[in-house]
């Protein structure tokens, strides 16, 4: 399946956009360390819950949607302001609670513009495992189309794939790039999904280079 099969249909997703798919091979690593991040996901969690026990006692519905507030903040502002612009005073200010109660959940401004894309890859999955399930079988062109539109949907995704990640990625802790890591694989493992059911026939070398039009961050 061509490159170009895979913008048909989306006036969105151009020449640029698909400057930001790298090559399958380049992914490949992710899925040989799981093991070992599995167990690296223990590790974190209960660092995450021993840091919790020096925060105020509430639940955990309440931490999460306090969180969930920061994420919202973060991409309300990021609607009409650019990365430089938005600072954790910014976003304190569109949120329910001050500044300095974001450090209780986030270290940088960046960490929450990596929980945003993580957030928007999660979505993006959604979208495609409902196709997975809507559908018994696509055409090469329906499937290139459903995907691009899927993108299309994505609009915040692809805007967060133009940043510069590598400080991003400087400037957020270890277990927070996991669990970025983990959702960003989810993305990859639906995307072959979809070439597993649908393109039954295609080669594992065709399936690869189809693969490379996931949208990576780094």
């Amino acid at each position: 399946m061509g490159r170009e099969k895979f913008v048909r249909g989306s006036k969105f997703v151009t020449k640029s956009v698909a400057n930001f798919f790298m090559d399958y091979i380049d992914i490949v690593s992710f899925y040989r360390y799981n093991a070992i991040e599995d167990k690296l996901h223990d590790v974190i969690l209960k660092k995450i819950n021993c840091r919790r026990l020096f925060m105020p006692k509430v639940s955990e519905e309440v931490l999460l949607a306090r969180r969930e507030e920061i994420i919202d903040a973060c991409a309300k502002l990021y609607e009409t302001m650019n990365f430089k612009d938005i600072t954790l005073k910014e976003i304190g200010k569109v949120t329910t609670f001050n500044r300095t109660a974001i450090y209780n959940y986030f270290n940088t401004k960046e960490e929450i513009f990596l929980a945003l894309m993580q957030r928007e890859y999660d979505l993006w999955v959604a979208d495609l495992e409902q196709l997975l399930s809507a559908h018994e079988s696509l055409s090469h062109d329906e499937l290139a189309d459903a995907l691009s539109r899927s993108l299309e949907k994505r609009s915040r995704l692809l805007k967060l794939l133009s940043m510069n990640h590598f400080d991003m990625e400087g400037n957020s802790r270890y277990e927070n790039l996991v669990e970025f890591k983990r959702s960003y694989g989810k993305s990859m493992q639906a995307v072959r999904h979809c070439l597993d059911k649908f393109c039954p026939e295609m080669n594992e070398e065709a399936k690869q280079s189809s693969m490379g039009f996931i949208p990576m961050p780094w």
